[in-house]
């Protein structure tokens, strides 16, 4: 796992447009937390290195998958959609209603006001995730 706001950032597959060009089956990590989304290190290289090659070819789409060595990073049971997604983001606004009392006690107004905007963006996932 890597790290963006202090959260863990999980796995998925993802389809990123790059101007032009459409990317296909690129593992991604992003977090629940500041929505951060960064290329998964075991592929960055690939990543550009087609990235590169598509924006000079001007190609529409290029698939990922056949060029990524680690073939694991396409295996279904360690992709966030098989996670307990609202588990998941219950455990995430918990946390944080834990820093917002610490940074609440420390009268902080600046890092309160960080823990509410978190706390309004993972409420909004969790919302979305109950009515899909």
């Amino acid at each position: 796992m890597n790290f963006c706001c202090g959260k863990d950032m999980l796995l998925t597959i993802a389809q990123l447009h790059l101007g032009h060009t459409v990317m296909t089956n690129v593992p991604v990590l992003f977090c629940l937390a500041c929505e951060q989304i960064t290329i998964h290190p075991d592929v960055e290289l690939e990543f550009e290195l087609l990235k590169d090659f598509a924006r000079g070819d001007r190609a529409g789409e290029v698939d990922l998958k056949p060029y990524v060595k680690k073939q694991e990073l396409y295996d279904l049971r360690n992709h966030v959609e098989f996670l307990r997604m609202n588990e998941v983001v219950k455990h995430h606004i918990d946390h944080a209603l834990e820093l917002y009392s610490l940074a609440q006690s420390a009268e902080d107004p600046e890092w309160k006001e960080d823990i509410l905007k978190r706390l309004v963006a993972l409420n909004n996932k969790n919302k979305s995730k109950i009515e899909s």
